[in-house]
């Protein structure tokens, strides 16, 4: 049992008493951790991108996400946004680079730092 001085004249008997730590706030935050190192991520493209796109347009099961149509659709790499002027010559730098490096966080890549520490502020 503990007893606790409610007022100068009263004790008030109390059975149960939860203590609680409370750290203080530190008085210079530190820094946010540095982003990880951009991971160069390996990948092989052994489908013609055009076929992708009319796949998704006519299969109701069959999806891609939005990074993808819109890589496909602009012939605009999404990885390193270099331009093209055929999907057919997009699908050839994809074959021939095999390596981009990107950022990757909660299983999702990023393909720049920018985009990564959106993710960073927003989510965690």
């Amino acid at each position: 049992e503990i007893y606790i001085d409610s007022d100068d004249e009263d004790i008030e008997r109390v059975n149960h008493v939860n203590l609680v730590r409370v750290n203080p706030a530190p008085v210079n935050q530190p820094p946010p951790p540095p982003p990880p190192p951009a991971k160069q991520i390996n990948r092989r493209l052994n489908i013609a991108l055009s076929n992708l796109l009319t796949q998704h347009k006519t299969h109701k099961r069959f999806r891609l996400s939005s990074w993808l149509i819109k890589m496909i659709e602009d012939s605009q790499c999404g990885y390193c946004n270099r331009k093209f002027r055929r999907v057919e010559d997009l699908e050839s730098h994809l074959q021939r680079t095999t390596v981009h490096e990107v950022y990757e966080c909660c299983g999702k890549l990023f393909r720049n730092e920018i985009d990564y520490n959106q993710h960073k502020g927003t989510i965690h």
